[in-house]
């Protein structure tokens, strides 16, 4: 009887031995499951969605664990991946083709949004806006494009002659006009065109971001047209870039990211208080600002275009036929800088370092990730 006791003790302890064993194996299994990706973070909205993932733990659930560092710039960021400090950095695709001569092996691999804040703003009531002219044109995009610049014709702009008079040139070309077609009223800086704007001056106001958000939150303003509206020039992205090596070497990876960054945009546009928060956050420690939850859905709302899945099927990876199609961007910039004396002509192609739609269509085809990106959130 003692000798039963006696074994029937052993098979409990040694139960329990094996029970905590694999316990304690369990507990430690996801954090050596896990793949370290260092992100370089841009301090602008546009930068933050992966900040968001990893607030809610997405890059976890495909196994990936962001750390996220803040960069000021593009140029810091691709020093730091040129050295293996970082394995993905952020910044707009359209300042790389100045970079690729010294960083030929630079990847471009993902579009996270298109900037939107090349807008003309006008005076409520004394213009019709874009959107407006569209629908009086049955979605006739270029018909609706002349129509709306028309209005320019013999109007005066405030602005900041400097920085801003060769957007306003290429708005007027959109119907056939030059610069001689309006009147400039020409500021010291940004700041005094668009007080001087807000004090009754001048019939469009065309500058920086923080002033037109500024304006727009006033009654009386408008944001007639802009961006894509105005040409390739008007055409801004935020991208995601890695070296070469690390993307072959890590195409599950790069196609995760992916995946992470079209499952965490559905959040942003359908349950934005539960991560815009920790984005608005990160973005005001590393860049020392104070946005708001508030401010950040306005930019969304108006400023900054995050595309879905299905609708970067049709807008950046759309093709020569839409008006935001990422190549035409591109080549835009290429062009200016070759015809600046930057680059050589012919010495930088698209094709050469951007592969995001090359990656944006495989990951189309990867079920198993596609699956992940749609299933309720």
């Amino acid at each position: 009887m003692k000798s039963k006791r006696k074994n029937l003790l052993l098979l409990i302890a040694f139960t329990v031995v094996f029970s905590m064993a694999g316990f304690l194996t369990f507990a430690e299994g996801p954090d050596e499951e896990f793949q370290t990706i260092k992100v370089g973070v841009l301090p602008y909205f546009d930068y933050q969605p992966f900040v968001g993932a990893h607030e809610i733990g997405l890059d976890r659930e495909l196994g990936l664990d962001l750390e996220l560092i803040p960069f000021p710039n593009e140029n810091s960021g691709v020093r730091a991946l040129v050295t293996g400090s970082i394995d993905v950095c952020e910044g707009s695709v359209d300042v790389v083709p100045n970079i690729i001569p010294q960083t030929p092996e630079l990847r471009v691999f993902l579009n996270i949004c298109q900037f939107k804040g090349f807008q003309v703003i006008g005076r409520e009531g004394k213009v019709k806006v874009f959107d407006d002219i569209l629908r009086e044109k049955g979605g006739d995009f270029d018909a609706a494009v002349k129509a709306v610049y028309s209005q320019l014709d013999g109007k005066t702009f405030t602005i900041n002659k400097t920085s801003y008079e060769g957007t306003v040139s290429s708005m007027l070309e959109n119907a056939d006009l030059t610069l001689d077609d309006v009147t400039i009223l020409d500021f010291a800086d940004d700041a005094k065109a668009a007080a001087a704007f807000l004090r009754g001056e001048g019939d469009f106001y065309v500058g920086s971001l923080p002033q037109q958000v500024r304006m727009l939150k006033e009654p009386g303003f408008v944001a007639v047209s802009g961006n894509e509206t105005i040409g390739p020039g008007g055409l801004w992205f935020s991208n995601a870039f890695a070296m070469e090596d690390f993307v072959n070497e890590n195409k599950d990876v790069i196609l995760k990211l992916a995946a992470i960054h079209y499952r965490i945009i559905r959040y942003m546009h359908e349950k934005p208080d539960l991560i815009l928060p920790a984005m608005v956050d990160f973005l005001n420690k590393s860049a020392a600002t104070n946005m708001t939850v508030a401010e950040a859905k306005n930019l969304m709302e108006k400023f900054i275009d995050f595309f879905t899945l299905e609708s970067s099927k049709t807008s950046v990876y759309g093709g020569s036929k839409s008006p935001t199609y990422w190549k035409t961007s591109v080549d835009y910039y290429i062009k200016q800088n070759e015809d600046m004396g930057k680059l050589s002509p012919g010495a930088v192609k698209a094709g050469s370092f951007v592969i995001q739609e090359k990656i944006f269509n495989e990951l189309l085809k990867d079920r198993e990730l596609i699956d992940w990106i749609n299933k309720p959130l």
